[in-house]
């Protein structure tokens, strides 16, 4: 017995209540209608007693609050309650109401309040509740579990029930059902006693006529004294009604002609529900659990394959939905699976009679893309736009593209999908000489992915120009030509600095485009523009001069400036 506060010392108009239960004993069997009684002692008529809360609980429970006397409880107070521990909820259509306690040890205490609701003073005491309630769960020797898997057929519920073993001489069981509460005015399933063995109760549940769902179930029992049971199910489990499944592809649908490289995953959609109070799926061929049983396969429309199904057959993917392996790995190969593209049809039928299927286009025997360019590497100037246009060929000879993807720096820079063409124009970016590869990464539509790379660089433009000390001169006589280079920067021609880079001066014959080099010249760090060339003139002809990039700074494309002619 746990007692609550001590009574102070204080005057009447301060005093703490103490409250006890009188005519319940601590260990005391309880049945039917009994009467607790709670007596209160002097309370403070600043905050006194309103009411007190008498509860009984532990298996199952009943809460109620009974106000003190009209006069009050300054003085002490006797307050009763009439626990009725047969009381039952509502029943349904064609159930019972099941009790609020079951028989077992249960905690009855009572608590004084104050009109705030604070609590004052409490007592509690262990008692038994014994109603003589007949028990009722189902037979674990015929019944897979308590979840029932089912399709549209009827599923046999097996129960094992039996009367309290101090129930009065003569008692029986009457009646037991499967109640599901929540489908409406609620569903009950009565079971029949077997002929052979009396606490043997079975029944069909029609589970076609239940709407797919998981909901709380239970198994009750009703004695010849009508006597309820408690509930062979608490809050916690639950029926599980399935009227199909769901098929999906497991993984790509780019195949090669291999047949027992065929899956399809299956999924009930009650599973999503099922997980939170049991461990789904159950990818195997557990009895109870509604599996996969027979699938076949058309190609085209013709069929295929056809074939029960084996535990080897099964397994469960990271998504947590089962993988059928629709060929058995040794099981007699048919055909192989014809080269192209085709029109695969999965039928597969569970345990129960259900069937569905899935209806998929595929490559067989698909290879990825072939990606040819049509030059070698890229070199354009710095900012400039540059035109890229691959040849995209397909080795399989059906397989064509369905996206791609341009990369350079590792930064996307163009992507596309079917029926657009991979061809590229960019700007590249302005002020900054670039040198690395272009990755262009197609994909066809069955999935096979092809990377191919050509190098792409900018450089600075250049420009050279060049000037003559005469147009005329004499047989034999020299003649100077001088040499500037320029290159462009944010679109500004300025003289080239002092960097490392080579001037080469050439010559040709009037209207001949036979350019031959006369004189070369390799320009260092701290040489200064212009270059000159001093050459000796033998026969009449035109100069010109090209620049090329030899060493370190800036790199810049190279140019060939105009002609300057010399007559004799």
């Amino acid at each position: 017995m746990i007692g609550g506060p001590a009574a102070t010392a204080a005057s009447a108009t301060t005093a703490t209540p103490t409250v006890s239960i009188a005519g319940v004993t601590e260990g005391e069997t309880l049945s039917g209608a009994v009467q607790v009684t709670a007596t209160v002692t002097a309370s403070s008529t600043t905050d006194p007693v309103t009411e007190l809360e008498f509860d009984i609980s532990g298996h199952g429970g009943i809460t109620q609050d009974v106000p003190v006397p009209a006069s009050g409880c300054a003085s002490g107070c006797v307050v009763q309650w009439n626990l009725d521990t047969n009381a039952a909820g509502p029943g349904t259509a064609g159930a019972p109401g099941l009790p609020e306690l079951q028989d077992g040890q249960q905690d009855l205490s009572v608590v004084a309040l104050d009109a705030q609701n604070r609590a004052l003073s409490w007592q509690d005491v262990s008692v038994q509740v014994d109603n003589h309630r007949p028990a009722v769960a189902t037979d674990p020797a015929r019944t897979s579990g308590w979840t029932i898997v089912s399709g549209n057929d009827q599923v046999l519920v097996h129960a094992k029930a039996s009367t309290a073993a101090d129930a009065p001489a003569g008692t029986s069981i009457a009646q037991v059902m499967l109640e599901i509460p929540s489908l409406g005015n609620g569903t009950v399933l009565q079971l029949t006693q077997s002929a052979t063995d009396p606490t043997s109760w079975v029944g069909e549940l029609d589970a076609g006529q239940i709407p797919a769902g998981y909901y709380p179930a239970m198994l009750v029992a009703v004695d010849s004294n009508g006597t309820v049971s408690g509930w062979a199910f608490d809050a916690e489990e639950h029926v599980e009604v399935e009227h199909g499944f769901t098929l999906t592809p497991d993984g790509t649908m780019a195949l090669s002609t291999d047949p027992r490289q065929l899956r399809v995953d299956y999924t009930y959609p009650q599973w999503a529900n099922a997980r939170a109070t049991v461990d789904y799926p159950q990818c195997d061929l557990a009895d109870g659990y509604a599996n996969a049983q027979q699938v076949q396969v058309q190609v085209d429309g013709t069929p295929w394959y056809a074939g029960a199904v084996t535990a080897g057959q099964l397994g469960q993917n990271t998504n947590g939905a089962c993988v059928l392996q629709v060929v058995p790995a040794g099981a007699a190969a048919p055909q192989p699976l014809p080269v192209g593209r085709h029109v695969l049809t999965f039928h597969v039928t569970d345990s129960d009679g259900v069937a569905e299927s899935l209806t998929e286009p595929v490559s067989v025997g698909a290879r990825p893309l072939a990606v040819t360019w049509p030059h070698g590497a890229v070199t354009a100037v710095v900012g400039s736009t540059v035109h890229v246009s691959p040849t995209i060929t397909s080795p399989d000879g059906f397989s064509r593209v369905q996206s791609w993807t341009y990369t350079y720096a590792g930064k996307t820079i163009a992507s596309g999908s079917y029926p657009q063409a991979p061809n590229l124009t960019w700007t590249t970016p302005k002020n900054t000489a670039i040198a690395q590869a272009l990755h262009l990464t197609v994909v066809t539509d069955s999935g096979q992915t092809t990377v191919s790379t050509v190098p792409l660089s900018t450089d600075y433009a250049s420009g050279t120009t060049i000037s003559a000390s005469a147009r005329q001169v004499s047989r034999g006589a020299w003649l100077t030509v001088d040499a500037r280079v320029w290159w462009n920067y944010e679109g500004r021609w300025l003289a080239l600095g002092p960097d490392l880079y080579a001037v080469r001066l050439e010559w040709a014959p009037p209207g001949s485009s036979a350019w031959r080099s006369v004189a070369y010249q390799n320009v260092n760090l701290v040489e200064k523009q212009p270059i000159a060339f001093h050459t000796r003139v033998w026969s009449p002809g035109c100069y010109r001069a090209v620049t090329t990039f030899t060493g370190t700074g800036e790199p810049f494309l190279p140019s060939t400036s105009s002609t300057v002619c010399v007559k004799l």
